[in-house]
């Protein structure tokens, strides 16, 4: 189990790993289509699953739910990932990063409605304003 005060430097460590997975399918998309990309992104995904499969003894945690929505997060990832290279490949990574990365505002949203998580007012002057920051990267 991981400390919770430790959870800066995972953010950190997201957020600097999440900006090389932004910047490398613009190079990628120059070579290889949505699709392959897909592919080698998952191939991606598997090397560095293999060591968390090995130190679980080739038995993970199952849960129904725990376990649907793990497939679920997957799937989305998935999907996302590969509209995204289609974005790449035909925009300027400059404008589709700061686009798509935005996304946490639908989590943001799904955690009010569906988890009753509160959005104060300090949050939703937030994401007006990264909103209106993304108007004008594209504009």
């Amino acid at each position: 189990m991981v400390p919770k005060s430790d959870w800066l430097l995972f953010a950190v460590l997201a957020f600097l790993f999440w900006g090389f997975w932004g910047f490398f399918p613009k190079i990628a998309s120059q070579y290889v289509g949505a699709k392959s990309l897909l592919i080698y992104e998952t191939l991606g995904i598997i090397l560095v699953s293999i060591p968390f499969f090995l130190l679980l003894g080739f038995k993970p945690e199952f849960h129904a739910v725990g376990t649907t929505f793990a497939v679920l997060t997957g799937i989305a990832a998935a999907l996302g990932s590969f509209f995204f290279f289609l974005a790449l490949r035909k925009g300027l990574v400059s404008v589709v990063a700061p686009f798509t990365a935005l996304y946490p505002l639908i989590t943001v949203l799904l955690a009010a409605v569906i988890l009753k998580e509160p959005l104060t007012i300090k949050q939703g002057v937030g994401i007006f304003l990264a909103l209106v920051s993304v108007l004008f990267l594209a504009l």
